[in-house]
């Protein structure tokens, strides 16, 4: 019998235990069947851990380690060893049934999505300390990643998204002087078990191929149809089902608030001399100026004043706007729309209060020739709306060949052509993903 064999065996019997109506993993575990229904299975013995998910143009491919061990890794602080098995029948039962939904549950949850252009790795290490803790403990290895014993001796909330403990690592990598990579960069792959072992092979995401868009769309349906077979079946919904779905239908609103930092803290800065910082090189005399840098970048922000659109939605948009003055210390200039584009408004740190300027119809593409009469350059655009836009409304945003993002109210709509080009569209209060 080949190795392939012995893995397809395991698996089947996973399968098995997970249909059938009297087995006990039967109500919990028959979502993730439905969704293991939908995926190409692959049997790969180079696999450095007994799992992994990829997306293949339009389809997931579940692949699996048919070796029965893959390494042994040695525990330098106890000096004890630790098998990492493969997908077969010498990994219990129980265990293999909870890494199948493992690893269902990064595709539901929108992680291969989701990694964007974070250090892979360490985005690894926090989705699994995300998902994992809906996964009954005795039914993953003890190498599994969780919060406690990831972040040891540390006190970490638990039910977080993985970008919360993403940015855990950073901030710790950060404090050790690791540049921000965390404890997920390649450097630190080989930590002891517990540290930096991961129950499925998180490489196999980089094959991925073929179109964002389709593959969350795709994604979305075998969700919504697992859901729906998992009640015919009577068994039962992940309790955080709705917000899969929300996350594959709308990006949250965490994501424009770091996407927009990230493009205004990347663009280039002047260098200043200042008092208020000392200088590196002569740090005991105070009368030497250090050196400081501001950023150049001009950002524009368009927003609906209609009366469709909240305060409370407008107040937190432009409070987060001139928070990034602050930081970046940038200024921002300001185009209400209603029934016409209002004239330009210039926001500063120094800006303590603002006022919406009227409520009636929304057309937002004037906002843009207002910009251009005023010879106001910017190197992005945010534009808060409530989504619901005339036709060829977006299009002109599309041709300002800059980034573009949308902040929709949270009762609002996100039209598809929000999300094209570099613009990007996202709703605010969405529900929090695993």
């Amino acid at each position: 019998m080949t190795n392939n064999d012995l893995g397809r065996e395991a698996f089947e019997e996973a399968v098995v235990n997970m249909t059938v109506v009297s087995s006990p993993y039967h109500r919990e575990y028959i979502f993730y069947l439905h969704l293991l229904s939908k995926c190409k299975i692959r049997y790969n013995s180079t696999l450095e851990a007994c799992a992994g998910v990829s997306f293949q143009n339009d389809h997931y491919v579940l692949h699996l380690n048919p070796n029965e061990v893959i390494a042994e890794v040695l525990d330098p602080i106890t000096n004890t060893k630790t098998l990492i098995q493969g997908f077969t029948k010498s990994m219990p039962l129980a265990q293999r049934i909870g890494v199948l939904k493992h690893e269902m549950s990064h595709i539901c949850n929108g992680h291969l999505l989701r990694v964007e252009d974070r250090d892979f790795l360490g985005f690894n290490y926090a989705s699994d300390c995300a998902l994992n803790q809906d996964i009954e403990r005795t039914h993953l290895p003890d190498y599994a990643i969780y919060p406690d014993n990831f972040f040891e001796g540390k006190k970490v909330s638990w039910g977080e998204t993985a970008e919360y403990y993403y940015d855990l690592l950073e901030k710790e990598a950060k404090q050790k002087g690791g540049g921000g990579k965390g404890k997920g960069s390649q450097e630190d792959s080989s930590g002891p078990p517990g540290k930096g072992k991961l129950v499925g092979d998180h490489s196999v995401w980089k094959e991925t191929s073929g179109d964002a868009d389709l593959q969350k769309e795709i994604t979305k349906k075998i969700v919504e149809d697992a859901g729906n077979e998992a009640m015919k079946s009577k068994g039962t919904l992940p309790s955080n089902y709705a917000a899969m779905i929300d996350n594959l239908t709308i990006s949250r609103e965490l994501d424009w608030k770091k996407r927009l930092r990230k493009i205004a803290g990347n663009k280039k800065a002047n260098i200043r001399r200042t008092l208020m910082k000392k200088d590196r090189r002569l740090p005991n005399f105070s009368w030497v100026k250090g050196r400081t840098k501001d950023r150049v970048f001009e950002l524009g922000l368009i927003s609906d004043v209609s009366g469709s659109m909240g305060d409370k939605a407008l107040m937190e948009v432009w409070g987060e706007a001139l928070n990034i003055c602050d930081t970046f210390k940038i200024a921002i200039t300001l185009v209400q729309v209603d029934t016409k584009a209002h004239d330009p408004q210039q926001l500063t740190r120094d800006t303590k209060k603002l006022e919406r300027k009227a409520r009636g119809g929304t057309y937002l593409s004037p906002a843009l020739t207002k910009l251009k009469e005023h010879n106001i350059k910017y190197n992005a655009l945010v534009v808060t709306t409530d989504g619901y836009l005339f036709d060829g409304d977006i299009e002109p945003f599309g041709e300002t060949r800059v980034p573009v993002i949308w902040v929709v109210e949270s009762g609002g709509q996100l039209m598809p052509e929000m999300n094209s080009g570099k613009m990007v569209g996202v709703k605010l209060k969405g529900e929090k993903p695993k």
